[in-house]
Formats: C-alpha cells, structure tokens, sequence
C-alpha cells in the first residue's frame, strides 16, 4: 500500500510542482524580500529524516550519518509556504 501511494504521488508531482517561470520567479524572489527582506530568494529548503525498519535488503542504503535507518524528507517552498519542489529517498554517502 505504501509503495503504491508513494509511487502515485511520484507520478503526479509534475502536475502540481513545477519550476517557476521567469516571471514567477520574479515575483517570489519579490515576496521573500518584503516578507523576510532576503533578496534574491527563490525557496526555502528544509528537512528531516523519517525512522524506518531496516529492509531486508541493501539495509546500507538506508543507514544515514546519525547511524539509523531512514528515508530523507526534503520540501522547497515559496513565500506563501507552497512547495515548489519535493524529494524523498535515501541519503547519498559520499
């Protein structure tokens, strides 16, 4: 059930979550300055680590840097608090 409704939220991200045009931009880029007085500020990036059950298998890709198992959760959002991008998944070890 879960991958069935991770992988429909996948399908229709494009739908709703979509880079903005140069307009847009503008206009957000706008919005960040009056509201927090950052120029130039397209989003706002933030995160967290979901705990999971380590699955049987490649359990590795699943071990992030705090040394438990869990899946990334990253959202951007614009100065109306709407996402404008979102990623989750495993973290990369570099």
């Amino acid at each position: 059930m879960c991958k069935k409704y991770a992988q429909f939220l996948t399908d229709q991200s494009s739908n709703y979550i979509v880079w903005p045009t140069r307009q847009k931009a503008h206009q957000v880029m706008l919005q960040f300055s009056k509201r927090a007085g950052f120029p130039g500020v397209l989003g706002a990036v933030d995160g967290t680590h979901i705990p999971i059950t380590a699955p049987s298998q490649d359990q590795g890709s699943y071990c992030n840097r705090h040394h438990y198992h869990s899946i990334i959760l990253q959202g951007v959002c614009d100065a109306n608090y709407m996402f404008t991008d979102v990623f989750a998944g495993v973290e990369l070890q570099i």
